[in-house]
């Protein structure tokens, strides 16, 4: 795989001889994802990933779009095995990565949140942003917007360290808060589906001038504090995420015992380390798109 720096395109050529076609490799940890044996051109934009230059957002590498799992499920959005704890790439490392033919990823702080609004999920007839924005009084257009390669839209905002958030509302169906424990996919890369860039919004505020989220958006979506544990956890949320990495999330997928170590981690953390349970859940490539759905669990 090649890169045309004119047009932005990665391309295919020839691999180096210790390197096989569609390996990605990030530090100490390499994947070889399978990939169709003639992958197209596809329309990468390096140019979007200046946005992130000097902001403090970590960027990581993810798959190329074409990439599927042993099962054949698409995870083209989805990072490399460890990217929870893995050293964040620098700007110049995520245009090379892309160069090389992968997307690059987002992974969310403590104090960041990105409004994910995927219309493929809306209810027929509604429109639950306008709704949003008319119950909060909010404009989210006054912050820094991404276009998905899907049609949807990420909306980047700062909030307070320490919050507790729910990331999905029933009453806001196609919405979801993301925050740590989570990525999303980084301006310029490529969706799998559609094979059309995330781009920047023409008019959108730059991401360094992010705001944080008003207070009524962050009362909405504040977690209770009744979901936590009575005694104070012995482990703390980044002992957690070293503790999960020495496991194989693809050695849990029966039910019972993945059920039984979320308990356990709850139990260790006093219910801090749940952002760090989901995102180790996820790093399993046949769940990358069941986060919500992970988070949705609760231990009584």
């Amino acid at each position: 795989m090649s890169f045309d720096e004119k047009s932005g395109h990665a391309v295919e050529g020839d691999v180096p001889a210790n390197r096989k076609p569609g390996m990605g490799t990030f530090g100490s940890i390499s994947d070889a994802p399978k990939v169709s044996a003639k992958p197209p051109s596809f329309e990468f934009r390096p140019d979007q990933l200046e946005a992130y230059r000097g902001t403090g957002h970590e960027l990581i590498p993810l798959h190329t779009p074409n990439s599927n799992d042993a099962r054949g499920r698409k995870i083209g959005k989805a990072p490399y095995k460890g990217w929870p704890t893995a050293q964040p790439m620098t700007v110049d490392e995520a245009i090379a990565h892309m160069a090389s033919g992968g997307n690059v990823g987002v992974r969310l702080r403590s104090t960041d949140l990105v409004i994910d609004v995927d219309p493929r999920n809306f209810e027929d007839g509604d429109d639950p942003v306008i709704r949003l924005q008319n119950d909060i009084a909010i404009r989210l257009s006054d912050y820094p917007e991404v276009v998905t390669g899907s049609g949807g839209k990420h909306f980047y905002m700062s909030m307070p360290e320490g919050l507790s958030v729910c990331e999905t509302l029933a009453e806001y169906r196609g919405i979801e808060f993301k925050v740590r424990g989570r990525q999303v996919v980084a301006s310029g890369s490529v969706h799998p589906d559609t094979l059309r860039p995330y781009l920047w919004d023409e008019l959108t505020e730059p991401l360094a001038a992010a705001a944080t989220a008003p207070d009524a958006l962050l009362e909405l979506i504040r977690r209770s504090e009744n979901v936590r544990s009575v005694d104070p956890g012995e482990v703390t949320r980044d002992q957690l995420a070293q503790l999960l990495e020495g496991l194989d999330p693809a050695n849990f997928r029966e039910h019972s015992g993945w059920f039984e170590l979320m308990c356990a981690c709850h139990h260790a953390t006093a219910g801090d380390g749940r952002e760090e349970f989901v995102a180790w859940s996820i790093s399993d490539a046949e769940y990358a798109d069941h986060a919500s759905m992970v988070a949705s669990v609760k231990v009584v």
